[in-house]
């Protein structure tokens, strides 16, 4: 009888321990879903470590892009209810039609994109999406994934240029995943209206330049990626639901000034 109780005893241990591991197993533990605290500070500080290796002798000193760029940020972030970042948009010297956001409100805007855009309520809507990966906060998940928690501490403990550099190099060519840059279009979308900017400007950049570059399309571009499907992203914007009596305001910038500046 005994020996009955034990191997009746051992059986429940062994599903007992069972369900400890299918537990975990399930459990959402990658770096994706489970991150460290990184305070807004420490955000701020990587972002002007990764802005400043980037934008080295590479800025636009000009103040009329400049000012024209302040304009287009307050009319977003005007818009944005209880924001945690300081929002710092960065124009530099660039032949590639980009612009990626970085830590803490950093955003870097290259002079191509610029000079591309046809207007300033299309340059609007791509900030939009930028501003969507920080308050989202996609992009401080995809600084823990590809830099690690080590190489982190070492940036912000002051370390090395060179892991500053590298690590810079890597967050500006590295893109969001799909759901990412999905969630991203969707706050813009849903920011451009709040702002009095008609959303369907996301879509007309996203035309022109698919149309500007056909298949040729380079992989770093970050508010541009090849996932979800582009056809399908300029769909939603032009489909996104504005109001009737939506009337926008455009901003107050001559935009062949602005290029002409660059």
């Amino acid at each position: 009888m005994p020996s009955k109780k034990i191997f009746a005893e051992f059986l429940i241990f062994i599903a007992f321990l069972g369900v400890i591991w299918a537990f975990f197993s399930m459990a959402p533990c990658s770096p994706q879903k489970i991150l460290p605290e990184i305070s807004i500070a420490d955000q701020e500080k990587l972002g002007k470590f990764f802005a400043d290796a980037i934008t080295d002798n590479k800025k636009v000193n000009s103040k009329v892009v400049n000012e024209a760029l302040i304009q287009i940020q307050k009319r977003l972030t005007d818009a944005i209810q209880d924001s945690e970042f300081t929002y710092k948009i960065i124009p530099v010297y660039n032949e590639m039609v980009n612009a990626f956001a970085l830590p803490g409100g950093y955003i870097i805007v290259h002079s191509e994109l610029l000079t591309l855009a046809e207007t300033p309520e299309e340059v609007a809507a791509v900030l939009a999406h930028e501003i969507g990966h920080i308050e989202r906060k996609h992009i401080i998940k995809r600084m823990v994934v590809k830099l690690g928690l080590e190489v982190i501490k070492i940036i912000l403990t002051g370390g090395d240029s060179r892991v500053i550099n590298e690590a810079a190099s890597m967050m500006a060519g590295n893109t969001f995943d799909q759901s990412q840059e999905e969630d991203a279009d969707e706050f813009a979308l849903e920011l451009l209206l709040k702002a009095k900017i008609d959303p369907r400007n996301l879509a007309t950049f996203f035309r022109r330049l698919s149309e500007e570059y056909e298949a040729d399309l380079p992989e770093s571009l970050q508010f541009f990626s090849t996932h979800p499907d582009t056809n399908e992203r300029i769909q939603k914007a032009l489909a996104y639901p504005v109001p009737k009596d939506f009337k926008e305001e455009p901003l107050k910038i001559k935009w062949s000034k602005v290029v002409n500046a660059l």
